[in-house]
């Protein structure tokens, strides 16, 4: 990813176990302890977006479905939805690099 020139500096102050989450993260999405900063703050901007614009489950019913779900068939779909949701940061780190 990077960061641009452009960009806005920023002193933050972190407890001292967010910023070591924070550096494991980065190192393990090769990345550095900014970007990883950005990428979170992107990804969490995103899904409150998302939350914000989508309809809600219960006006679709879904609640009820969701209720009727044995454990297993819950456990499949919350690995489905983190499935789509990894696919699109994917998609998205690979549209920064461009």
């Amino acid at each position: 990813m990077g960061i641009s020139d452009e960009g806005v500096r920023l002193t933050l102050r972190l407890p001292e176990e967010l910023r070591q989450r924070l550096g494991q993260s980065a190192i393990a999405n090769h990345r550095s302890l900014n970007s990883e900063i950005v990428a979170q703050l992107e990804d969490a901007s995103d899904r409150n977006q998302i939350s914000e614009k989508s309809v809600s489950y219960n006006d679709m019913g879904l609640e009820a479905r969701i209720n009727k779900l044995d454990p297993a068939e819950l456990r499949a779909v919350t690995a489905i939805i983190d499935l789509l949701i990894r696919g699109r940061r994917k998609h998205r780190q690979a549209r920064r690099s461009e």
